[in-house]
């Protein structure tokens, strides 16, 4: 009997290390002046059978005019919408309804599927005025209709982002063909403010934007 219980636990413990999570992907923000029009994923760190397009804004997202030390070695995204919807203390379903977020896309080779359960990255904002305060992030899996993980953009300090850390728990599990992956911004403490500074940079703790799981 203890002989069987052994065995069951070899092979259990086998299908564990198997099926570990692994670095799917990494975007390292250092050098970069927060102005790009996109962030490529960094060289060799793609995982096999897996392709991964750079991080994109959404049409009503455009790139800060200037630099500054607050955008070193980030992405920053400032709104274009003119009609005012953003200009107040906006919601979830408003940054949705607008289109305010950026992308990454990740596309499976034929035969395997993908399983991604966390994504680690640097968030931040100008000030609470401007927002955006929070994020979410949503898939094309049920037409970006729910959230999955959601994060606050205030960092610790002006320049210094927040560290976080967004778990899938299971809502990103044996995926094929191509995923999209959009990050929400939304919320501000003003009704007057007309402009919005949020940047994105590497998670100290890994150095980059990290995505984790399976391709199998």
């Amino acid at each position: 009997m203890n002989t069987h219980k052994g065995l069951w636990l070899g092979l259990f413990l086998l299908a564990a290390i198997g099926m570990r999570a692994e670095v799917l992907v990494k975007f390292d923000f250092t050098g970069y002046d927060g102005l790009q029009e996109q962030t490529k994923p960094e060289a060799k760190s793609v995982a096999d059978h897996l392709k991964v397009s750079a991080i994109k804004r959404s049409p009503i997202y455009r790139a800060p005019e200037n630099g500054s030390s607050f955008l070193e070695s980030s992405m920053g995204f400032v709104p274009t919408v003119s009609d005012g919807a953003l200009e107040d203390t906006y919601s979830v379903a408003t940054a949705v309804e607008k289109g305010a977020y950026f992308e990454i896309t990740l596309t499976v080779a034929p035969g395997y599927k993908l399983t991604i359960d966390s994504i680690q990255l640097g968030t931040k904002r100008a000030s609470k005025k401007t927002g955006p305060n929070y994020f979410v992030l949503r898939s094309n899996q049920d037409d970006f209709s729910k959230d999955i993980a959601d994060g606050e953009t205030a960092g610790e300090g002006y320049d210094v982002p927040r560290n976080v850390t967004l778990q899938t728990f299971g809502e990103l599990s044996d995926l094929r063909g191509e995923v999209v992956l959009r990050f929400y911004g939304w919320g501000r403490d003003a009704w007057s403010t007309k402009t919005g500074l949020w940047a994105i940079a590497n998670h100290s703790e890994v150095g980059g934007l990290v995505i984790e799981g399976t391709v199998r």
